[in-house]
């Protein structure tokens, strides 16, 4: 797209969608104790449903195919195989490269580029030698992502999302004129 987001922006978003459609501003101070040991503050923020909680559970669905349906985040894939879902994303000329996703305990978003300007990342050195000639989201991006997830779900439990209620009405094909 041609909006500007961050990786904040992006991993808020994303979380949204793992927490079934309700929505947590991000922060940075989950709880501080005094010198005594004292709880002296706990962030709390109920959040606040945005998304249909159904839809919310049809777009995790359809976002684990990247992953684990062989699309184009199967280098994100968990050791353990453990339920996530994610979005790839490449910028014309190879600009950005994003990994996007989550799992039911977090979320995380990994950019890779340049903060400057919109250098294509075609043969870059460093990441030539990993055997990429150019970076896209489902290369660089996802191992990085990986690499983090990883680690960070060592001692989590695995838990999966409720299976998406069944739609309401059959598919239907739209036709646009000049497009059959």
């Amino acid at each position: 797209g041609a909006n500007e987001m961050s990786p904040l922006d992006m991993a808020a978003g994303v979380q949204t969608l793992a927490n079934e459609g309700i929505h947590h501003d991000p922060y940075y101070v989950e709880f501080i104790d005094n010198a005594a040991g004292e709880r002296v503050y706990t962030h709390l923020d109920p959040g606040t449903q945005v998304i249909d909680r159904d839809a919310a559970l049809e777009t995790v669905q359809i976002l684990k195919g990247p992953i684990y349906g062989g699309g184009t985040g199967r280098r994100a894939a968990f050791d353990d195989r453990r339920p996530a879902f994610g979005k790839t994303g490449t910028q014309e000329d190879n600009t950005n490269a994003w990994f996007v996703g989550g799992t039911k305990q977090l979320s995380t978003a990994v950019w890779v580029g340049d903060p400057r300007a919109y250098t294509a990342m075609n043969g870059i050195p460093a990441f030539s030698a990993r055997g990429y000639s150019r970076v896209q989201g489902g290369t660089f991006p996802a191992e990085i992502w990986k690499a983090f997830m990883d680690p960070a779900h060592v001692s989590v439990p695995v838990l999966d999302w409720d299976r998406p209620p069944p739609p309401e009405r059959p598919n239907a094909r739209l036709y646009l004129p000049g497009n059959e």
